[in-house]
């Protein structure tokens, strides 16, 4: 396993491949493509995030007494969090947590990634001891196996600040080939040849249109024949959901009126709740104000 450390922005990452093929939550290719070709600074760190990566060498320390526990041979961790490349893949980046090696092998058993999750986030993980994680965290362990060759991925979850989960994801090469194509085509189309992908929805393309035009600077001018196409999707499309907002509020109404002066009401997939805000019984214009909140059972 050669790797040396790379600066980030030249190839793609883990949580970029997973935007590349669909699967982040969190970004779009768009995304990715502004932020290599510099027109867009990575998101900086929020709280949640901050404690989770101060937490992940803690996390790892528990990972090893755990295994340890259930094996009885001795594990330990090579800490790396640093971006890596393969010296025959440039293009293919790669910033694992840390290497896992179980005495006295003297050779690296796998990869681990060390996460900090809260509760409201619980549901996207599956059984412990299993391979059920969150998609996008699957396609990143298939990228790092597919630079390191390493047989699995595991991943310790911290649960709620006080509970140890396990998870293992096996090495499977043809998963690997599909993202190994698919990210050097990629790569090689929008970084290489310059084309620009097409921008999506979310806080990236938010903020690279903000950033990118800050201020108007010339007067109207006439639609182009591809901008005509455009105007008339998003005619359509608004006069769709001007529709559904109506139907919308018409069942919310409906729903309060039937819920009356209770709590709210349940049902087999989740319950609906109509209630004074907690600790503000009157808005500015004294009038009552009970919030709507329709939750859905987590599956």
């Amino acid at each position: 396993m050669t790797s040396e450390a790379v600066d980030r922005s030249t190839g793609l990452g883990g949580t970029d491949i997973s935007a590349i093929v669909g699967l982040s939550p969190y970004k779009t290719a768009f995304d990715v493509w502004a932020e290599k070709t510099g027109q867009l600074a990575p998101k900086p760190p929020n709280k949640r995030m901050r404690f989770g990566k101060m937490l992940e060498q803690v996390i790892a320390t528990m990972y090893c007494a755990e295994m340890e526990e259930r094996t009885g041979r001795e594990y330990i961790v090579t800490w790396v969090d640093r971006p890596l490349h393969r010296e025959h893949r440039p293009w293919q980046v790669y910033s694992p947590d840390a290497f896992v090696e179980i005495k006295p092998n003297h050779l690296w058993e796998c990869g681990i990634d060390c996460k900090n999750v809260a509760l409201d986030q619980w549901h996207q993980w599956g059984e412990p001891g299993t391979d059920e994680v969150p998609e996008h965290i699957a396609c990143q362990f298939h990228w790092y196996m597919s630079a390191t060759e390493l047989p699995r991925w595991d991943a310790a979850v911290l649960l709620g600040g006080n509970d140890l989960k396990i998870y293992t994801v096996m090495r499977d090469q043809a998963i690997e080939a599909v993202l190994l194509e698919q990210g050097e085509r990629w790569w090689k189309r929008h970084i290489i040849e310059g084309e620009q992908p097409e921008i999506g929805a979310g806080e990236g393309a938010r903020r690279y249109l903000r950033e990118r035009f800050p201020r108007n600077v010339s007067e109207i001018r006439p639609a182009t024949e591809p901008e005509l196409i455009l105007l008339s999707q998003y005619s359509g499309v608004r006069e769709r959901f001007q529709v559904l907002e109506e139907q919308k509020e018409v069942l919310e109404n409906k729903i309060k009126l039937a819920i009356g002066d209770a709590d709210g009401i349940s049902f087999a997939g989740g319950r609906i709740t109509y209630k004074l805000v907690k600790g503000c019984t009157y808005t500015v214009t004294k009038e009552p104000y009970r919030r709507f909140d329709y939750r859905e059972t987590k599956k």
